[in-house]
């Protein structure tokens, strides 16, 4: 019985160079776990609708820990581009260079607050 499965072209093409030269994909990791914003939560942080990312928890000693990112806070930009959904913020985090500075906007108390974050690299599963 045979498995096969699909990349998209897109994410192929930016990895190749990464296998190419180390053999490996490096990607960028904030340290959060997220979850959707519910029509509660966007009426709660004062949101005009149900987009961005909640922070469900904040990974102890990760770049978000260190940039002072709290549970419960609302991701909503990365930098002047606004975040949709968890799904485009893990794909926007990880397509980032470790080491990057990255301006993330959250929603904190209904109130915006900028946080200024140096990615990590995303640890090995292993």
């Amino acid at each position: 019985v045979g498995i096969g499965f699909a990349i998209p072209i897109n994410l192929a093409k930016a990895v190749l160079p990464q296998l190419r030269e180390r053999g490996t994909v490096v990607r960028g990791w904030l340290g959060v776990a997220i979850r959707p914003v519910t029509a509660h939560a966007a009426e709660e942080a004062g949101l005009p609708d149900a987009k961005g990312a909640v922070v469900e928890g904040v990974v102890e000693g990760s770049p978000a820990e260190r940039a002072g990112m709290k549970k419960g806070d609302v991701i909503v930009a990365i930098g002047d581009q606004p975040v949709a959904t968890p799904p485009d913020l893990t794909r926007r985090i990880a397509g980032t260079a470790p080491g990057t500075r990255v301006a993330l906007t959250v929603v904190r108390d209904r109130k915006r607050v900028q946080l200024a974050v140096e990615l990590g690299r995303l640890p090995d599963r292993r």
